[in-house]
């Protein structure tokens, strides 16, 4: 039977501080036959030599690569194309696995693949017995993100998908902005296929002050082209009322930009109070600036 090969990619950026967290409970994996692929998304701090200890150690197999700041989704781009695996889990650098993580994803990955199946998807958890706020997956094996969050409340997760998907699916990327929300991608990469769902903790998070899970009420405003892309996705995707909102959402923060957008005549008089309270918010966040 195959020896699958896992990427563990962890974009950084100043974080040196808590990613020997990680790199220890990589040590501890029972399944080796992994490589950690780090990048630097621009770091100030030492993360440099942080991780130079670590190759010099030479216990695991490291790639590691610093590149100019320009958010967590370029760096996850640059990541996923230095990977050289089967399997790609992506890491943040603020959490670490659990015991055995890596056995448990190719040992489930062995076990139910199928063919239209192209990752895995499993608990992210505060501790090791409590998925994080205590959200937990529908009764069953496989789902594509939109069956696993019918409603579209996504919780934290950790995702693995196939290395060649995601190199198929790199998050788009302009020069004025640093963050798309995680969220595009995963409803991309739905097209291809379906997710195993691992019902056990494989990470254990611990979220910080800095993060931006800690800042996305600000997020949106600081990067409305990013976000103009999620929320056309969302209006392409949707059916009903909802279809309206999103619209106006993706209108407001493209014309905040002087950017073009797609046109929908029906959705932007039914929703344009909507469409006026984003302009104002993007244009009141600006003048903040």
């Amino acid at each position: 039977m195959k020896e699958y090969k896992l990427t563990i990619l962890t974009p950084t950026y100043n974080r040196g501080v808590v990613l020997k967290r990680l790199y220890e409970s990589l040590l501890k994996q029972t399944y080796r036959n992994f490589e950690w692929v780090i990048i630097n998304d621009g770091a100030t701090d030492n993360t440099d030599e942080i991780v130079s200890n670590f190759i010099n150690e030479g216990i695991i197999s490291i790639k590691y690569k610093k590149k100019i700041n320009g958010g967590k989704p370029s760096a996850h781009n640059e990541g996923v194309m230095l990977a050289d695996s089967d399997l790609t889990i992506i890491c943040d650098d603020d959490d670490y696995f659990v015991k055995d993580a890596l056995k448990i994803v190719v040992d489930t990955w062995k076990e139910f693949l199928q063919d239209d199946t192209i990752g895995l998807i499993g608990y992210r958890g505060t501790k090791e017995e409590t998925p994080l706020n205590d959200c937990h997956f529908p009764k069953k094996r496989y789902g594509r993100i939109q069956e696993i969050f019918p409603s579209g409340q996504y919780f934290d997760t950790t995702q693995i998908y196939k290395t060649d998907i995601l190199k198929r699916t790199l998050f788009p990327i302009t020069s004025e902005e640093k963050f798309v929300p995680e969220v595009w991608l995963w409803n991309e990469l739905d097209k291809y296929g379906k997710l195993i769902i691992i019902h056990k903790v494989l990470e254990i998070c611990k979220y910080r002050e800095d993060g931006l899970t800690k800042t996305n009420s600000q997020t949106i405003w600081n990067n409305p082209k990013g976000y103009s892309t999620y929320f056309l996705q969302k209006y392409e995707k949707t059916k009903g009322l909802k279809r309206v909102k999103y619209y106006n959402v993706y209108k407001g923060l493209r014309i905040s930009t002087k950017s073009e957008y797609k046109r929908d005549v029906l959705c932007s008089l039914l929703g344009f109070p909507i469409f006026m309270y984003v302009f104002a918010r993007r244009f009141s966040s600006w003048r903040k600036r």
